[in-house]
């Protein structure tokens, strides 16, 4: 058979992880010059940024409402605040979410397989 047969568990397999790793490691290198790909990967970056920031964003967006709340007697004042920093939390608890980031990272895989095309190799 053609099909080595230790890949047919690739899940238990250190040999199918390394040449997955080699691949994809030599396709990001090789695909580096294409826009789409610079675009997607900048994307993907900033909302993987954005996910690991997600709790601390929280968290800060609920102590600004909380000292917005209790800083003053009246509320009246701080009302564009408590707004913004409403929305910032609405932001973090909605907006940003592991299946917007999974959507991404498809995006990015299928552009680095969408240059495979554009990429040439020399021959020496």
């Amino acid at each position: 058979s053609l099909i080595d047969k230790s890949f047919l568990a690739p899940s238990d397999n250190e040999a199918f992880k390394n040449a997955c790793f080699s691949i994809t490691h030599w396709l990001r290198n090789n695909t580096r010059d294409n826009k789409l790909v610079q675009e997607e990967n900048i994307l993907y970056g900033f909302y993987k940024n954005l996910l690991s920031f997600r709790i601390t964003g929280i968290i800060f967006a609920v102590l600004a409402i909380l000292f917005l709340l209790f800083s003053t007697s009246s509320i009246f004042p701080n009302c564009p605040l408590l707004f913004f920093n409403s929305t910032l939390l609405l932001f973090w608890l909605f907006g940003v979410n592991d299946n917007i980031f999974s959507t991404l990272s498809e995006k990015y895989a299928y552009a680095l397989l969408g240059a495979i095309d554009s990429i040439e190799i020399l021959n020496n």
